[in-house]
């Protein structure tokens, strides 16, 4: 157009772009290849798969790639107990016997271990730490009084454990009213989140 006026995109079209760039990055697995080009193997230091460990930043939903000639090295997951005493006395799984093998990760720790004779106590062990996935509920925010974690008081109790805390009224608003409204008032607020931020985004894209 004359005069350098700037030609605005379709507002729509914009938020499908945004979209279509954040969401696969935010659910893009990677494949780790445990130990790089030395691969599953007696390490010549002990803590040669600890350190590889520790430069990796592990997801729900990645991949673990253990590559080793069958007959020569095993994959077993153990407990930390069996990992610290490199017994595989107890795996959690079957032993993968053949590599290249691949394992894909879901949350918290997990252990590895190679069960031929010597080979763990050598340094052929990895400790894998996965990050938990945040998700939106994490981000509503606490409803004031209400702890999902704390036990209901038992019907009838007839010790008074925490003196300061009114009892429930008896005119109707029952313990079940009490968590219903708690729940449709976190509901409200994950909604409320949601809604924020994708005016915020559309906002954004208007302005440009």
């Amino acid at each position: 157009m004359a005069g350098g006026a700037r030609k605005a995109g379709s507002p729509a079209a914009i938020f499908a772009l945004i979209l279509a760039v954040v969401l696969p990055a935010a659910s893009a697995e990677e494949t780790h290849i445990v130990g790089g080009s030395t691969g599953w193997t007696t390490p010549l230091n002990s803590s040669f798969y600890s350190d590889w460990s520790s430069s990796q930043k592990f997801a729900a939903g990645d991949v673990l790639v253990f590559n080793f000639q069958q007959r020569t090295h095993e994959v077993v997951e153990v407990s930390k107990s069996g990992f610290d005493s490199c017994s595989a006395v107890n795996p959690l799984g079957p032993p993968i016997l053949a590599g290249p093998a691949s394992l894909t990760l879901t949350d918290g720790d997990h252990y590895f271990i190679c069960g031929f004779p010597g080979h763990c106590t050598q340094g052929q062990k990895l400790a894998v730490a996965v990050a938990i996935a945040v998700t939106s509920s994490h981000l509503v925010p606490p409803v004031s009084g209400h702890h999902s974690l704390a036990p209901a008081p038992a019907s009838g109790d007839s010790h008074d454990d925490n003196p300061s805390v009114a009892p429930a009224p008896m005119d109707g608003g029952s313990s079940g009213g009490k968590s219903s409204a708690a729940t449709s008032l976190a509901s409200s607020f994950e909604m409320a989140a949601a809604a924020v931020t994708v005016v915020g985004i559309y906002a954004v894209t208007l302005a440009f």
